[in-house]
């Protein structure tokens, strides 16, 4: 941990450029603890600042700048600010926008600074931002409003791993876009490794329909997503269902959102009684994406297991009984019953499931139900030994008498 104290002088170059409009300053800086610091205030101050040319001279511990009155002006604010260790603003004369500079007094690492400064680009849409690591600062630039809202999303995550309102509401509604909210949620399960944090963040990008979405990887571990209202909603009703213990005795209950802006649409969890390694895992969501036509959907695979989807009423509906009698190690007594589902999005069409006595057998029933006749929507199951087919009377037939065929051999 550096204590720096910074010394500032300027050196003003009254000669202007080609064009009359810029000059160039120095900014001495005494304390500032190596070569690659110096280097890293140039390059905020080129990103910050926006300066045309900013050359440090690591012999003189100095920083000569180039640009408009206007841009270096902000560069001696900023310099000034390097080390204070406390946040600030500066609004930038006859424009709407500011810079702040916020100072996180829980980072402990450099990669803590890079994600806070991704997730104000990623998230806040802020261009100019860039970090300062030996004071643990990061420095960003945009209008009043939005960097507003950036200092909030970095308050959020400035937090102790204990923090006793990690768990409180963490939103902030964009003052811009009444409709548009950016939201913050700590985890109460912390994943076993980052890989199931972000599936947690690609369930939520692809069911909830959020594109603009990002992870706080350092304790206390989060997810932040900005979206107008009713995703926002979804997204944080979707995660609260993933974060769950493992054996939490309400994993098997119905648990499903309707979306109150779009009635039709409605987004479910359901967790898996028999649960599979990631192959078939993924297997099992590639069938159901492949006989139900639903697209929004995604694993959950540490524990417990279970897949998120969403769509309309009746796509889901369908993907909600395939998964159920999927979810099986079936007998004699199931592979002999007939599995069958009236399709409510398409007029005439039946879902059928068909269990076979060994997973050996699945590709060549597949293989002869297409060599007969012409469907995309059918598609195997290995750990329940079973292939799922959609489609008119005419295919279901060939199925049956394919699968019948099968059973007599």
């Amino acid at each position: 941990m550096f204590v720096l104290r910074s010394v500032l002088a300027v050196v003003l170059f009254t000669a202007p450029s080609a064009f009359g409009q810029e000059t160039s300053r120095t900014f001495k800086l005494t304390s500032v603890p190596n070569a690659a610091a110096l280097s890293e205030a140039a390059t905020l101050l080129r990103t910050v600042a926006g300066i045309t040319d900013a050359r440090a001279d690591d012999a003189a511990s100095a920083i000569t700048v180039t640009g408009n009155t206007g841009s270096l002006d902000a560069s001696e604010w900023i310099v000034n600010h390097l080390t204070t260790r406390a946040a600030g603003d500066y609004d930038v004369p006859a424009s709407n926008e500011r810079i702040h500079v916020a100072y996180l007094s829980n980072a402990t690492r450099q990669a803590d600074l890079n994600e806070t400064a991704t997730s104000l680009r990623a998230l806040c849409d802020i261009r100019q931002v860039f970090t300062y690591s030996p004071a643990q600062t990061i420095f960003f630039r945009a209008t009043q409003p939005v960097t507003a809202m950036g200092a909030w999303l970095v308050s959020q995550f400035d937090l102790r791993p204990d923090d006793a309102n990690r768990f409180d509401v963490h939103e902030y509604p964009n003052p811009e876009k009444p409709n548009q909210m950016l939201k913050v949620m700590f985890l109460h399960q912390r994943p076993p490794q980052m890989a199931n944090l972000n599936e947690l963040v690609t369930t939520v990008r692809t069911v909830g329909d959020i594109q603009r979405i990002f992870t706080h990887s350092s304790d206390p571990q989060g997810i932040a997503f900005y979206s107008d209202t009713a995703h926002v909603r979804t997204g944080a009703w979707l995660l609260s269902q993933l974060d769950i213990v493992p054996d939490d005795p309400h994993r098997f209950d119905v648990h499903e959102y309707l979306n109150p802006e779009k009635p039709n649409q409605l987004a479910k969890v359901m967790f898996l009684h028999y649960p599979a390694p990631n192959r078939a895992l993924n297997e099992l969501v590639t069938t159901v994406r492949a006989v139900a036509d639903v697209q929004k959907i995604f694993t959950h695979s540490g524990g417990p297991q279970g897949i998120a989807f969403a769509g309309d009423t009746a796509h889901v509906r369908t993907a909600e009984w395939l998964l159920q009698q999927l979810d099986v190690q079936p007998d004699a007594e199931l592979r002999a019953a007939k599995h069958s589902f009236s399709v409510p999005f398409s007029a005439g069409e039946t879902a059928r499931i068909y269990f076979l006595p060994a997973a050996a057998d699945l590709v060549p029933m597949a293989t002869a139900i297409r060599s007969k006749i012409e469907t995309r929507h059918i598609f195997t199951f290995s750990q329940s030994a079973a292939v799922a087919v959609r489609g008119t009377p005419d295919v279901i037939a060939v199925a049956d008498k394919v699968f019948a065929a099968h059973e007599k051999n």
